[in-house]
């Protein structure tokens, strides 16, 4: 489907933030060039997370209650377990800065991405069996941030129920789709190959 309007230019409307329909037609002279704006921002917008902490089902997780104000979101965890121990504090409004050491180099690679791309501060401390493997170690981090994703984002007051984000990265094309739910599933495509990264699993 094509649209074509003669002298105008559809320019997404601040509801498009929200991820509400919505387009508002502004005339414009056919040569004039529109500049795309950030849309780091409105990944922020859009965030969303499962709609409560997982309690009583034998998991070591404690969190920071939610935050009071939308300023403040800041979520702190600690995980610890017989394998690891793992501290992490997520700024959703912070500048993109991260400071992570996992023992692991690859994961410390992607949390410094998570941190620059999604403009949050990460702060990420693990200690974990990594001589024996580094599935334990990795599993408890992404368990850790995610409760610190929720305890950050506290009453969830100006994000919407859901939201995705397709980006081209290198030889990937990643498409991510965000529920506030307690559902999940994951779903990756990958032709084989001889590249690995390092000895990760």
């Amino acid at each position: 489907m094509e649209l074509s309007v003669a002298h105008t230019c559809v320019i997404c409307s601040d509801s498009s933030k929200l991820l509400k329909p919505g387009f508002l037609l502004v005339p414009t002279p056919i040569n004039l060039q529109i500049k795309h704006r950030n849309t780091f921002n409105l990944m922020r917008a859009t965030i969303c997370s499962s709609s409560s902490m997982v309690k009583g089902h034998g998991s070591p997780i404690t969190a920071d209650p939610p935050m009071e104000s939308v300023n403040d979101r800041i979520g702190s965890v600690k995980r610890v377990t017989n394998e690891t121990n793992v501290v992490v504090e997520l700024n959703l409004d912070g500048v993109g800065s991260s400071d992570s050491s996992t023992g692991i180099p690859f994961l410390d690679h992607m949390l410094d991405q998570l941190a620059s791309h999604g403009l949050f501060d990460v702060h990420v401390k693990a200690v974990g069996d990594t001589h024996i493997d580094d599935h334990h170690t990795n599993e408890d981090v992404g368990l850790a941030i995610g409760t610190a994703l929720l305890s950050a984002l506290g009453d969830r007051k100006g994000i919407n129920r859901f939201g995705d984000f397709t980006a081209p990265l290198d030889e990937a094309l990643v498409h991510v789709t965000l529920g506030r739910c307690i559902l999940c599933h994951f779903l990756m495509n990958i032709a084989p190959t001889s590249h690995i990264v390092a000895p990760f699993a």
